[in-house]
């Protein structure tokens, strides 16, 4: 089920047993800061996003989505990469 980011990072936090101010802590916010995520009155600057996945061992995609990416979907996108990258690659090699 697709959720909003805000959302997404309550869920995340309290699967974690964390509260906002120890998130807050983790990532040199205010805990303010984080309650306004989740309640979706902002969200976190870009450059926070590696930081706050990393906590919640999830990807920034996940983050952006607001939803955990089944791992068969990570399978096939990273084959759907690899094989975009080949062909990238074969097109740019003299024959």
């Amino acid at each position: 089920m697709k959720t909003s980011i805000g959302d997404f990072l309550a869920i995340l936090r309290k699967s974690k047993g964390l509260t906002q101010q120890e998130v807050a802590d983790h990532l040199g916010v205010s805990n303010k800061t984080i309650s306004s995520w989740e309640t979706g009155a902002s969200c976190p600057d870009i450059s926070m996003l590696p930081a706050i996945a990393e906590l919640f061992e999830v990807s920034c995609d996940e983050l952006l989505r607001g939803e955990r990416i089944p791992s068969s979907e990570r399978v096939e996108k990273s084959e759907e990469k690899r094989e975009k990258s080949l062909f990238a690659h074969s097109r740019r090699i003299p024959q």
